[in-house]
């Protein structure tokens, strides 16, 4: 049977000052929004003659609208609606009202800005798939992984961050003058968040993945320090480490949207740190000291149960996990008295580490796997220079083959690698 693809057009305006340019704060229940639906019917099947649309949302009343049907669009204008994500859910019919085609996805409805909803109707009958992306400027989901984000060192009183183009080894910086760090890819709104410290007050901001559209998503949270934020797709909350009342480091998470904060870890004896959510389950990996030594954990968010993964012997320092889906993970060990750094693969059947690569005369900062497993791309101090110039570098794990990118002063701190899945 013939799918019909809809694009609908969410238009989010400030109820109270139409047409204003002012960017948003985090959703709330007590900002409205007009709110409209319109997409084209060039490409419809001709049983189709009429369709409906619903919003339904926790704690508000479902809102139901007809669509108006016209030889080229359908529209629906579902009024006045508060800020916030709800659920849209598009039903086509044919003229005897038996269902034909229906498609579901959540939408997040801003003020100030309009954005768009890529919405794919199947056969009622069929699987259904939605695909959504967001706004204007971002690249295809396909084309993402194409890009490491990079955010750099304190320079005077900000950061910021910068794209590099794998394919015409091009750097971009993204967010101008403002303080920028810990860009976050988040799959659900197709866009990307980051953090903006001014005067030791921390906000969530919002842009395109080229860095355009910037507006403020999240005016306040509720903690001075967010340090190793990670996005999991999972249940799309961001998980990052914090330090608790004892100035130790402590796991913490909060919704996308800036709701529900809550600790994850509570003992200010130890520190916890550098959480990494596992890509299809309801799991972290993270760094602790407890014992005085750094290891490898794990957490189990439904039932709560962390367990010890690795095993050190003290001589080094364990850090910055990163799942390679069931099989294992990947990790840095870092020895401080001699400086150097190298990149392991810890392997669940056989409980034991393996070097995957330790840069000669190199010092890693971060680094990052990209979306397919290939390549790792490293920030790194050279440990034979009287600078400490950080630069890129990306190594290709079955070739051995290593690449070398220079950015002159700029101290490149903290690469990400993302995947629209």
């Amino acid at each position: 049977m013939k799918k019909l693809r809809i694009v609908s057009a969410g238009v989010a305006i400030l109820f109270a000052l139409v047409g204003c340019q002012k960017a948003p704060t985090t959703p709330s229940s007590q900002e409205l929004s007009k709110f409209s639906v319109q997409f084209p019917l060039d490409n419809a099947p001709e049983a189709v003659q009429s369709i409906t649309g619903e919003l339904t949302r926790e704690d508000f009343d479902p809102v139901t609208r007809e669509f108006t049907l016209s030889p080229d669009s359908a529209v629906a204008d579902f009024g006045s609606i508060a800020v916030g994500t709800w659920h849209l859910a598009v039903t086509a019919y044919s003229a005897e009202k038996n269902p034909l085609y229906h498609g579901e996805t959540d939408v997040t409805i801003f003020g100030g800005q309009e954005n768009n909803i890529h919405l794919e109707l199947n056969p009622v009958t069929g699987n259904l798939h939605v695909v959504v992306t967001w706004g204007d400027g971002n690249p295809p989901p396909e084309s993402l992984s194409n890009y490491i984000y990079i955010h750099t060192q304190w320079t005077g009183p900000t950061r910021s961050i910068y794209r590099y183009n794998l394919t015409t080894n091009e750097l971009t910086q993204l967010t101008g003058e403002m303080d920028a760090a810990y860009p976050l890819y988040l799959s659900n709104l197709g866009k990307i968040c980051f953090l903006s410290r001014e005067n030791y007050d921390t906000k969530i901001w919002l842009m395109n993945t080229d860095g355009s559209n910037r507006m403020e998503w999240i005016s306040s949270i509720p903690v001075v320090n967010f340090m190793g934020p990670r996005y999991s797709t999972v249940n799309n909350k961001i998980f990052f480490y914090t330090y608790g009342t004892a100035g130790t480091d402590r796991l913490a998470s909060i919704d996308y949207d800036g709701s529900n904060f809550q600790y994850l870890t509570d003992d200010d004896n130890y520190n916890d740190h550098s959480p990494a959510p596992h890509p299809s389950a309801n799991e972290l990996l993270f760094v602790s000291d407890r014992d005085e030594v750094t290891n490898i954990y794990r957490l189990n968010l439904e039932t709560q149960v962390q367990s010890q993964v690795t095993t050190n012997d003290g001589s080094v320092r364990y850090s910055l996990p990163r799942w390679k889906e069931e099989t294992g993970f990947y990790f840095l060990i870092r020895n401080d008295n001699s400086d150097t750094s190298g990149i392991y693969y810890y392997r669940f059947a056989t409980e034991s580490p393996e070097l995957i690569v330790q840069p000669s005369g190199l010092y890693i900062r971060s680094y990052d796997i990209s979306p397919d497993g290939s390549t790792i791309a490293m920030t790194c101090t050279n440990t034979t220079a009287d600078s400490d110039t950080r630069n890129l570098y990306l190594y290709r794990i079955e070739t051995e083959e290593w690449v070398q990118k220079t950015f002159t002063e700029l101290q490149l701190n903290l690469a990400r690698w993302f995947s629209a899945e």
